[in-house]
């Protein structure tokens, strides 16, 4: 299946943006697949559904993306979504830490 290759400006915070401190990574978007994205930061990959290529991005080129790539990215997306749903759960425990003796 064929992907985008973009280069996206970002910012770690507030703070980076109003000190014009971003930098760039890239990112692979399938577009028939609900804008799927897919990029390598911090040495860690992440999946983003429904990315919208805008102002900020700048187009690369575009290359073949194999199936078993693109299925495993589609896996990490709903696994997130399904602990999105557990967030407040997870809250709860966070929140209901007990200190160790």
């Amino acid at each position: 299946m064929k992907a985008l290759v973009i280069s996206q400006l970002i910012y770690d915070s507030a703070l980076d943006f109003a000190h014009n401190a971003g930098y760039r990574i890239k990112r692979l978007v399938v577009e028939e697949i609900n804008n799927l994205a897919i990029a390598i930061h911090r040495n860690r990959v992440i999946v983003l559904e429904n990315f919208q290529v805008n102002g900020d991005c700048e187009v690369l080129g575009e290359v073949e993306v194999p199936d078993k790539l693109i299925k495993k990215a589609l896996n990490l997306a709903r696994a997130q979504k399904g602990l999105d749903h557990l967030k407040k759960q997870i809250e709860m425990l966070i929140d209901s830490t007990k200190k160790r003796d």
